[in-house]
């Protein structure tokens, strides 16, 4: 064998046989905890792995997103200020394009609208005319664990659109996956989303291939 043991984590004293078995869970969604019971790998260890691949996943995310992203749209900002509601509050866009979504967290403008808004119901009348707006599918308000349908209906037949139930999905997944975790720091939350977003769009296929083929093309 190679000097360099393990071909998807350079420099790690971890063997590559063990690091599949780690990215195996990782695929399979467990949490650190349960990953470290079934490795053997230490719960500090394998928190500080998962963070590297989902840092990976999150830049291959943004290099396929059909919408660029900037620093506000990956909430570089979030949380630093606790004197300032509007950095403290998350929501995030939805757009959906053919069966695939992509998300991003939303500007400040849009953040202190839905945050200052006292509405019933799930539409926000008034929000596409708002300052900075952009042409999203769906928003979401985290703390509420709210989705707010932007474009809830087909024009003509005036039924729920294919793209509304493609958003409804993934809100659905994404509620599951932030409950599994007991709730996500602000400051990773991103990377979350993200992950979460790559999950979704890859939902058919075999994610731990997936996860091999990415991280034996750029090892962490």
């Amino acid at each position: 064998m190679t000097a360099n043991k393990n071909r998807y984590y350079k420099h790690s004293r971890i063997t590559e046989a063990k690091f599949r078995q780690l990215l195996r869970c990782f695929a399979l969604d467990l949490t650190a905890t349960e990953t470290a019971e079934l490795t053997g790998i230490s719960v500090r260890s394998v928190n500080s792995i998962f963070l590297k691949i989902r840092k990976r996943i999150t830049a291959t995310s943004e290099t396929q997103s059909p919408f660029p992203s900037d620093n506000e749209s990956r909430g570089s900002l979030l949380g630093n200020d606790k004197s300032d509601p509007i950095n403290q509050y998350l929501v995030f866009g939805i757009y959906r394009q053919q069966d695939q979504v992509y998300t991003e967290i939303a500007p400040a403008c849009t953040r202190k609208y839905i945050q200052q808004s006292h509405r019933n119901g799930q539409k926000l009348a008034g929000l596409s005319d708002s300052e900075g707006w952009k042409n999203y599918d769906g928003l979401v308000d985290v703390q509420r664990a709210r989705l707010f349908r932007i474009q809830s209906q087909d024009i003509e037949s005036g039924e729920a659109s294919n793209t509304i139930n493609n958003v409804d999905s993934f809100w659905s997944f994404a509620k599951r996956r932030m409950v599994q975790f007991n709730g996500i720091h602000k400051h990773t939350f991103y990377l979350h989303l993200k992950e979460t977003e790559f999950r979704f769009n890859n939902r058919r296929d075999n994610l731990y291939r997936i996860f091999l083929k990415l991280l034996r093309a750029q090892p962490l």
